[in-house]
């Protein structure tokens, strides 16, 4: 009997504590609060009394929170494109001129020996990147994604009065360079 007569009491003083310091909670944090009695605390030898590094905390403003916030992690660097290794079969290499109208755009595309190619537009934009050139067909992997061609070829043509050109034929649209009298 004696031990229910203890645990009834302390449940009685739970309710009794409970009930009676259901007030507004005390947020001044710069100050103690009324009534309060510091008790005297003890230090541990070679402690480092100065307090650690400051962190943000998920504790409302104004409210001292224990448990400091995880460190946000960054977010993951942007992978880039993985491009392939060019290549440009001789007969491609060197200059190829448009003709500045609508159905090239292109004024000038350009073939390296080391597999590049660059395109340079009417507009004046000039996109460079890894040429990828088969028997028949190409891709150029320059911005903004691959422009594909089904079908190239090059076909040598004589102007006459010594003058010989070469015709690049990509999907129908034709770019020419000299080969052969003055420039």
């Amino acid at each position: 009997m004696g031990m229910l007569f203890k645990r009834t009491a302390v449940a009685a003083i739970c309710v009794a504590a409970l009930a009676t310091g259901c007030g507004e909670p005390y947020t001044d944090i710069d100050s103690e609060p009324p009534g309060f009695t510091p008790t005297p605390t003890h230090e541990v030898p070679g402690a480092d009394p100065s307090p650690g590094p400051a962190t943000e905390s998920a504790a409302p403003p104004g409210v001292r929170s224990p448990v400091p916030a995880p460190a946000a992690s960054p977010p993951p660097a942007p992978r880039a494109p993985v491009l392939p290794k060019g290549y440009v079969p001789p007969a491609l290499v060197g200059e190829w001129d448009g003709d500045n109208k609508d159905s090239a755009q292109l004024a000038r595309i350009v073939f390296t020996a080391d597999g590049y190619v660059v395109l340079r537009y009417n507009n004046g934009r000039v996109l460079t990147g890894p040429a990828l050139v088969g028997n028949s067909s190409m891709a150029l992997y320059v911005p903004g994604g691959p422009i594909r061609f089904a079908r190239w070829s090059v076909s040598e043509f004589d102007a006459g009065y010594g003058y010989t050109f070469e015709n690049l034929v990509l999907d129908g649209v034709s770019y020419v360079r000299q080969t052969g009298g003055d420039p």
